[in-house]
């Protein structure tokens, strides 16, 4: 299916449309007030459907195909969970006292009128690693739906399947903490239903039955304490339990890692950066690559913050943006990491997600704007780009303009589309019939102002497989001319990337889908180019 720039278009429209342009002050507050208790009261609604028990859609096929859960919403529950409990306090008295039973823990002994993962009076155990901040908690009767397989191959009272788990978090907790550098969860000792000690509790408990892998929360927004809860055998899912298991765990426990440095961070940075996490904890498994199929890829020209509430795979799909960071600001064949773990560290300083972004990468003599405008560019030859770029090569669409200039059509006219924030428009310039010998390209082009994220590249595919990287100059204006040879039998395409790369967002904090809760500022502008060949 493709997603045209008039759904974006119109998606824009209605969020403008349900926010008041100017009111008076008493009844800005007034709005302020409903809409954040009608936020809450979404918050609330979308917890108590992720415990409500369901079935499978039909497998899907492919190396990363895996059964799908009727509720979308299962596979992003770690963020449900947070805006559930961000919006307590925005809740009534009655509503807040459910949503506090959503929240809490398995351990939890209290009575719940909601099925959600409860041990109840079930016996339980729970060990504790030697290498790593956690404890691990798992159902001892034989027989019930949270038990994990309690076959003990050893003897020392630990199932094998709890010693796995334990041994894949102690995995995790080396590549993210230690090696990487990243801050770990926040301990719960002032949390009252914590575990034997302040080390973060994760628990094994029965989630296939929700159509979830497995979760991590807090137990409320003052403490910020996270635990987790994993699927006790991951069996309803087409993946083996094996590498459910190893992705989960690094997905979910970064997120628990994601909420000590800001609880209320965008969701495009937190799932983006988990599904990244998964492929930087295993590379050989790679089970994200299912993600680009909602990414810039396959969609250039959807905005790289878009969150679509009903299709989870958007939530994830700007990983490859994370994995493009990592990899421009390496070595060859050694991608850097830390330039987003430096982004998360300015984030919990209190920075939003594109002004942490942007400082990071003037720290390092680069700017955002030619970053974004490299990674659209990028999107075109993610064989020659990414390390792994072979495996992305299925994923990407097709360009918006494609143009075959002869020796009898030699203009393409002015060509005029609209591009919208963070995103990328490309149109391919192919030399035809008849143009032998010393023939030119030259492209002019009508941008936006810069200061609006106007940015422009252009590529140059040569015929012996080399390609010539343009990093166009445009004037104060937006403005710009070049001119490239054009022949047939050495260039197969030219290739034009349009970005609009502006990070200036207003009115944050007001729910929308957008970067800081806000509202582009520079959506729906319109670039225009021409190219003409002649001798």
């Amino acid at each position: 299916m493709r997603i045209h720039a008039g759904i974006w278009t119109a998606l824009l429209a209605m969020l403008l449309t349900a926010t008041p342009v100017s009111a008076a002050p008493g009844d800005n507050q007034g709005r302020g007030e409903e809409q954040r208790s009608a936020r809450a009261e979404a918050a609330l609604e979308a917890a108590q459907d992720l415990f409500r028990p369901r079935g499978y859609m039909a497998p899907q096929h492919g190396p990363h195909a895996r059964r799908t859960p009727v509720n979308p919403a299962a596979e992003h529950a770690s963020l449900v969970l947070r805006d559930l409990a961000l919006s307590l306090d925005d809740l009534e008295p009655e509503d807040r006292l459910l949503a506090q039973r959503l929240l809490a823990r398995p351990s939890d002994g209290r009575k719940d009128p909601w099925p959600n993962v409860k041990y109840g009076s079930q016996p339980r155990a729970y060990t504790c690693s030697d290498t790593a901040a956690f404890c691990l908690h798992w159902v001892t009767k034989q027989g019930s739906k949270d038990a994990p397989n309690l076959t003990d191959s050893d003897g020392d009272s630990v199932p094998d399947w709890v010693e796995e788990n334990q041994r894949v978090f102690e995995e995790v907790w080396q590549r993210i903490v230690v090696d990487l550098g990243y801050r770990p969860p926040v301990p719960d000792g002032a949390v009252a239903m914590h575990g034997p000690d302040e080390r973060t509790d994760i628990y094994l408990a029965d989630l296939g039955g929700y159509g979830m892998y497995g979760y991590c929360t807090v137990d409320n927004q003052q403490s910020k304490a996270a635990y987790c809860v994993m699927d006790e055998d991951f069996e309803e899912f087409i993946a083996p339990p094996g590498k459910s298991l190893r992705v989960t765990a690094a997905h979910e426990f970064f997120h628990a890692v994601q909420f000590r440095y800001n609880l209320a961070a965008d969701k495009w940075l937190m799932e983006g950066t988990a599904a990244w996490i998964e492929d930087e904890v295993y590379d050989d498994i790679n089970d994200n690559l299912q993600f680009l199929a909602r990414s810039a890829l396959q969609y250039p020209h959807a905005s790289l913050d878009f969150i679509a509430a009903d299709d989870y795979r958007w939530f994830y799909g700007s990983w490859i943006w994370w994995r493009f960071l990592a990899e421009k600001y390496g070595a060859p064949g050694k991608p850097d990491p830390l330039v987003i773990r430096q982004v998360w560290d300015r984030v919990g300083w209190g920075q939003g997600s594109l002004q942490a972004q942007r400082n990071v990468l003037d720290k390092r003599r680069s700017t955002f704007r030619n970053a974004f405008a490299d990674f659209g560019a990028a999107t075109r030859v993610v064989g020659r780009w990414y390390d792994e770029g072979h495996s992305y090569r299925r994923f990407v669409g097709r360009p918006t303009g494609r143009f075959t200039l002869t020796k009898e059509r030699r203009d393409t006219g002015w060509k005029v589309t609209n591009i919208d924030h963070l995103s990328t428009k490309h149109a391919v310039l192919r030399p035809g019939k008849g143009l032998h010998g010393r023939w030119r390209l030259t492209v002019a082009l009508d941008l936006p102002h810069r200061f609006r994220g106007s940015v422009a590249r252009a590529l140059v595919h040569r015929k012996d497989g080399t390609v010539r990287w343009i990093r166009v100059g445009l004037s104060r204006k937006g403005n710009a001319r070049f001119v490239v040879a054009f022949n047939n039998r050495k260039i197969s395409r030219v290739t034009l990337s349009l970005a609009n790369a502006s990070t200036r967002m207003t009115k944050c904090h007001t729910g929308t889908l957008w970067s800081c809760g806000g509202q582009p500022r520079d959506d729906g502008l319109t670039f225009g180019f021409r190219a003409h060949v002649r001798r």
